[in-house]
């Protein structure tokens, strides 16, 4: 499993094993060759001086259109301080000269009281404004993060807190304590913007009643927000971003916790907010464990993710969890082994998008065909076609790290890819790029 720390600069992450027996549901995908693919990095970070264009982008980007994308890094910015700081950037496609610029719309923290350290992604309403979270606050007296508001005007973009966490305080912070993930609304599975009324919900790390984290309902009146927590994990472990479906239901994973200790699959009932687990993970196990990347739906209400540990190789797995409660794994990583690497992949962190042809995209922390200087693998993006019959073939897209400076970017690890009109991928790697601290990347499969 993973714990987050901060050490220095660097995002670091902490992997545990646990070993618990469990069936197998594995089918016997094909793997395939690289797929024919262009692969362009859009921008790498620390270009700027002092790296005020920032560094270390955690999340996905929003695609706005095809020619303009927002994100945020985790550190960097004018006002980084070596610990705290990070952006929201905008990348913006130049027809004139060909490339893709980027401009800082906004500098974490901004004068102390809007928030540091933002690592889910960015939604907008249908005015175009920008909702998003950091992690911690940059108020001194309680560090729990914030949810945060950027609005688009003349004199170009204003940070408003949202709301401000470990606002009630008892033996925890009981309204929730460190947000990791994005936000979620009604309609945002279709790709519809927020439509500034319904409820926004979203995830914490730690705090509520037990200290393990909630999940959390935000409700505009027209003049003040009002947060509720709407469910208080008991178990511990980082909690993945929310899916809403058509009625209103929310779903999600945790990373640790569950019958196994190794994370579980969750559903929340619309308007009663009860809990149902709908599938317990086990390291060790064949049916994968450690989900963290999040969950996407069909229209067929079947659940697709991926499990970072686990599987018939020990690397991670991409699963379905079906309408009819049936769970499947659709591939198990390093099934293509060479050496010590799996040219396939390792460690699928992030979740995976759809395509209308029902295609699955994802990135793997590790793995892939590509090297760095010290010799470790540094990831891939790759595709899962259904073959019609229940099997799935799998190619990889792209293998970062394409010569030893990995000029391309390393290591995607929590950020989703983002998918365009055109058929065109976004996606956001937190190492790699000529200064080591991340690129933002498009791939036309």
């Amino acid at each position: 499993m993973r714990a987050f720390a901060l050490q220095g600069p660097k995002f670091h992450r902490v992997l545990t094993a646990s070993l618990v027996a469990a069936t197998a549901f594995a089918l016997a995908p094909v793997h395939q060759a690289s797929a024919a693919s262009t692969f362009k990095t859009l921008h790498s970070f620390c270009s700027w001086a002092s790296c005020n264009d920032g560094t270390e982008p955690l999340g996905g980007v929003l695609v706005k259109q095809s020619n303009e994308l927002y994100g945020t890094t985790y550190l960097g910015g004018k006002n980084w301080s070596g610990t705290e700081g990070g952006v929201v950037f905008k990348l913006a496609y130049d027809a004139g000269t060909g490339k893709w610029k980027e401009t800082v719309i906004h500098n974490f923290p901004n004068y102390k009281i809007d928030g540091e350290d933002p690592l889910g992604e960015l939604i907008a309403d249908v005015d175009g404004n920008l909702y998003g979270t950091t992690q911690f606050s940059a108020n001194e007296s309680t560090r729990a993060g914030t949810v945060y508001k950027l609005t688009h005007g003349g004199n170009g973009w204003t940070s408003k807190v949202v709301y401000g966490f470990c606002s009630v305080f008892g033996q925890y912070c009981e309204d929730g304590l460190f947000p990791q993930t994005g936000l979620t609304y009604a309609g945002q599975a279709s790709g519809a913007a927020w439509d500034k009324t319904s409820p926004l919900f979203g995830t914490t790390w730690a705090g509520g009643a037990h200290d393990n984290g909630t999940v959390f309902k935000l409700v505009y009146n027209g003049s003040s927000w009002q947060e509720t927590v709407i469910r208080d994990f008991s178990t511990a472990g980082p909690s993945s971003g929310l899916l809403m479906d058509e009625a209103g239901n929310l779903f999600g994973t945790k990373q640790t916790g569950g019958k196994y200790g190794d994370g579980f699959i969750f559903k929340l009932a619309h308007d009663t907010w009860t809990e149902t687990v709908l599938h317990n993970f086990c390291n060790g196990c064949s049916t994968g464990g450690a989900p963290f990347g999040g969950l996407i739906m069909d229209a067929s209400g079947n659940l697709f993710g991926t499990a970072e540990d686990g599987g018939q190789h020990e690397h991670g797995v991409v699963f379905e969890r079906a309408a009819n409660g049936t769970y499947s794994v659709l591939y198990n990583f390093c099934s293509v082994a060479v050496g010590a690497d799996c040219t396939d992949g390792s460690k699928p962190e992030a979740g995976v998008i759809r395509d209308r042809l029902g295609n699955l995209f994802g990135t793997t922390a590790e793995g892939g065909t590509g090297h760095d200087a010290n010799g470790n693998t540094a990831g891939t993006v790759f595709k899962l076609a259904p073959n019609g019959d229940g099997t799935w073939s799998e190619s990889v897209l792209h293998s970062f790290c394409s010569n030893n400076s990995c000029p391309d970017g390393a290591n995607p690890q929590l950020a989703h890819l983002a998918l365009d009109s055109a058929g065109n991928l976004f996606g956001t790697t937190p190492n790699g790029g000529p200064n080591d601290v991340g690129t933002v990347f498009r791939i036309q499969p």
